[in-house]
């Protein structure tokens, strides 16, 4: 790893920090432990799944509330690994958004919004992915930043996102306030296509981050952030 300093600018004080490999680091273990904590999810779903066909003549409580046991441990450790998966990227989407504001004055999202956004309403479907596309272009070419194509896999990332909020708002809605077997079922079912969404997400964002990284590490070696 380089060990050049750069400024990155969007931080308070204009803070000194290293080449944000470590930070590249991070996320992607993130990512990892949301995926496997996903894929109980959708492990869970299944088991209810199971669990409800088994009893589909004869529904009892007790195997309802058997299945929402394994739904609530399910569903506590997803939270879980969700707010550290969201804490590690929102930091990553931070610094990169920072860096390419430090090398060029052509960015007009901010690094507070290129993460803020992601909470706010009609906002979310569109501002993220506006700042990811701008810190991309002029992690390129600075000087150039418009004339710098935004990629396939960005485009095809952002739309799977906002498809998978879509069924996990849903998905999530159902699981926690089921009380008919027609809701649990379909709680569990959403779980499992949403993790089926959620992998070629992971991948897409994987390979975003390693390539943005390439690029912005690349202007280091150049001394262009020094």
């Amino acid at each position: 790893m380089s060990a050049t300093i750069v400024q990155d600018a969007g931080l308070p004080g204009g803070k000194f920090v290293q080449n944000s490999e470590p930070h590249d680091h991070a996320v992607v273990y993130a990512i990892v432990l949301w995926l496997v904590a996903d894929a109980l999810m959708a492990v869970s779903g299944g088991l209810n799944l199971m669990i409800l066909a088994d009893t589909a003549r004869h529904f009892s409580d007790s195997a309802l509330r058997g299945a929402g046991h394994v739904a609530t441990l399910t569903i506590g450790f997803y939270g879980i690994a969700s707010v550290i998966c969201g804490a590690c990227v929102g930091r990553w989407i931070y610094r990169a958004n920072a860096k390419a504001h430090s090398v060029s004055d052509s960015m007009t999202i901010s690094a507070f919004w290129s993460v803020g956004s992601f909470f706010v309403p009609v906002a979310n479907l569109f501002l993220p992915y506006w700042a990811m596309r701008e810190t991309w272009q002029v992690s390129i070419a600075p000087t150039a930043s418009l004339d710098v194509p935004v990629p396939s896999i960005m485009r095809i990332w952002w739309g799977l996102w906002v498809l998978r909020n879509v069924l996990g708002n849903d998905a999530f809605r159902f699981y926690v306030n089921a009380s008919t077997k027609a809701e649990f079922v379909w709680g569990s079912g959403l779980n499992i296509a949403v993790f089926f969404a959620d992998i070629p997400i992971a991948l897409l964002f994987l390979e975003i981050i390693r390539q943005l990284g390439a690029n912005q590490r690349a202007l280091v070696d150049t001394g262009i952030f020094e």
